[in-house]
């Protein structure tokens, strides 16, 4: 019990005493600044998809008719005749459409004389707003 009773009075000892010399514990400090954007370039995705087209044509083709006759046994009095038919048809081919998508936009900007790249889902325009978090560098 004397051991974390000791342990504990040194802790506040050590509290007190950075309280009383005005030291904080290091914390960081965040805020946003903005910076000029340099370019913003669109990410474009090319996707393609089949589909069917279709269309009616209209075609002739030719088509042999008998012309009336009497069969008697054998012998067949009806004569054959090639006619010109016309009829419409459809025809269908697979053609491939293509749509270009932005996937996101690569920009480049300019913070504190230095050149940063990022990748962003929207067009920032001309200034982008950047997350800046301070702290002290321990060693």
């Amino acid at each position: 019990m004397q051991v974390r009773t000791a342990w504990i009075r040194s802790a506040v000892a050590i509290a007190a005493g950075i309280l009383a010399t005005g030291m904080t514990a290091p914390r960081a400090e965040n805020f946003t600044e903005f910076a000029p954007v340099i370019s913003s370039t669109p990410i474009i995705q090319r996707v393609t998809q089949p589909r069917e087209e279709c269309w009616t044509e209209t075609i002739t083709t030719d088509e042999v008719r008998r012309l009336g006759g009497i069969s008697l046994g054998s012998f067949d009095t009806s004569t054959n005749v090639v006619v010109p038919v016309r009829r419409d048809v459809q025809r269908c081919r697979t053609v491939e459409t293509a749509t270009d998508t932005i996937q996101g936009y690569d920009v480049r900007y300019l913070y504190h004389g230095r050149e940063y790249t990022t990748r962003l889902s929207y067009d920032p325009g001309t200034r982008i707003p950047v997350d800046v978090s301070v702290a002290a560098a321990t060693r």
